[in-house]
């Protein structure tokens, strides 16, 4: 029987909320990272970025990002659930931002 896959796909911002670029390095490291936990990876080119907007009652954010698509095969799902809960946590505190959606 084939092994199931799960995509996940990581909606990274090119800036800090103050406006400021991220720096390069800090897009290169979440890519190294993500190859390195599932094994490869596709990414939408950083001179085309996507725009995002999101908000709540009160404000409304608008984001230049990118989208980093990984496939999970290793058929632990529980396992790289809480593998994305926790890197999630740390790419907020990277990227200094109050959400970063990641869809799976």
């Amino acid at each position: 029987m084939p092994q199931e896959s799960r995509k996940y796909d990581f909606y990274l911002p090119l800036r800090y909320n103050d406006g400021r670029d991220i720096e390069r390095e800090k897009l290169d490291q979440v890519e190294r990272e993500l190859f390195s936990r599932f094994g490869g990876l596709t990414s939408i080119k950083r001179d085309f970025p996507l725009r995002g907007i999101w908000g709540n009652e009160t404000t409304v954010y608008e984001d230049e990002i990118i989208i980093l698509t990984a496939i999970d095969s290793s058929g632990n799902l529980e396992e790289t659930e809480q593998f994305i809960t926790d890197y999630k946590e740390m790419l907020k505190i990277r990227f200094k931002q109050e959400e970063i959606f990641i869809t799976g």
